[in-house]
């Protein structure tokens, strides 16, 4: 790719394209559970009205599917295929700003993202501004586990999840940001995902303030993905249990979808009895030993305060004097465990004769009114 001629136009892999109107390009790079969902309806509905600076999204919920060959080495043709499709597709943009959302970039090494960026987006990078927040340690550990557990991804206990997540470095921030800022340098920027730091308490606007300098937008979407308390948490992993017990331990096509979209109608007919998934005294001590040195040295090399290192103080407050249990005999009655396991076998009968419709009968799920 190269810059344009003079004549309005640039070459691209051969071919003459229309120099682009875009000259600012916003990368979004998650991490998970930091609001992402609701930042991404919020760039939709600004994409829509033009609540923002002449802005263009594109994509129907997020552009996962951008990086997402990235984490498959083997996957390359793939990469090359979804990066020179965005080149065009952002070429054709007829707005200021261009903004891609991928909070599973999180699990993407910089240094390789920044490759395909150079190869095929060169013309936007002068405009970029990577975008990243990040939660406290112990907060993303509750996120995360209720994430996992209602997609079927995991379905052990909290404290194995912890030791999941710290062997495979989730939570060590310093060097995992370290990287980012050292491939993408002053263009990189690190956001604490707490109320107290950010703008009006809220995350979309945060986002909108940081990336547009627009903190005031007059409508702001509704939270999206919002969290299940912890006996529909134990009810789905009771269902996910079910499934793998089928299948020799392994996770049945069609998970995702169940999980993703199912809490969308156990939020609109909430219990009248939640419980708040929660830390206990012992866990929280264990991740203030383990992570203390790396919220100081994230803290110290991204933040004007410690956001990260204040957390640990309110954690070990709030934390319980006895672990919660996530098993579904602990919250249900044997007569509601019963119907789960009911409900279990004849999602199963459909997942094993077409797991492609279970899987789109399950994104077409919306609340009854």
């Amino acid at each position: 790719m190269v810059r344009p001629d003079g004549s309005g136009t640039f070459r691209w892999h051969g071919y003459e394209l229309p120099s682009p109107m875009v000259n600012r390009l916003i990368l979004h790079v998650g991490d998970c559970k930091t609001g992402t969902t609701s930042i991404q309806a919020a760039l939709r509905a600004a994409e829509a009205e033009s609540a923002a600076p002449s802005l263009f999204y594109g994509a129907r919920v997020n552009h996962n599917f951008l990086v997402d060959p990235l984490l498959d080495p083997i996957d390359a043709c793939s990469a090359d295929q979804v990066f020179a499709d965005a080149a065009r597709t952002l070429a054709g943009a007829k707005a200021e700003v261009a903004v891609i959302s991928a909070e599973m970039a999180e699990f993407v090494d910089p240094e390789v993202l920044a490759n395909y960026l150079e190869r095929y987006l060169a013309q936007w990078l002068p405009g970029l501004t990577v975008i990243a927040y990040v939660r406290p340690h112990g907060a993303r550990l509750l996120s995360g586990y209720a994430e996992n557990i209602k997609k079927g991804d995991y379905i052990g206990s909290l404290p194995d999840f912890l030791g999941h997540l710290t062997r495979r470095g989730d939570l060590f921030y310093a060097p995992r940001f370290g990287k980012w800022r050292a491939v993408f340098g002053d263009r990189f920027i690190l956001r604490p995902f707490s109320s107290a730091d950010l703008t009006a308490g809220c995350v979309v606007r945060d986002f909108f303030n940081t990336a547009f300098d627009a903190p005031d937008l007059r409508g702001v979407p509704q939270r999206e993905n919002e969290g299940l308390c912890l006996e529909d948490l134990a009810m789905l992993r009771h269902i996910h249990k079910n499934w793998r017990a089928r299948t020799g331990g392994k996770k049945v096509p069609g998970a995702d979808a169940f999980g993703w979209n199912i809490p969308s109608l156990l939020t609109a007919r909430p219990r009248q009895q939640r419980t708040a998934l929660a830390l206990d005294v012992k866990l929280a001590e264990r991740i203030a030993t383990t992570f203390s040195d790396d919220a100081a040295r994230t803290d110290e090399a991204f933040f004007k305060g410690a956001p990260l290192v204040s957390a640990f103080e309110q954690m070990q407050k709030t934390a319980l004097p006895v672990a919660q249990s996530i098993e579904a005999e602990h919250h249900l009655s044997a007569d509601e465990i019963r119907c789960l396991d009911i409900f279990a076998e004849v999602c199963f009968r459909q997942i094993e004769q077409d797991a492609g419709g279970f899987a789109r009968a399950m994104r077409d799920l919306r609340p009854c009114a």
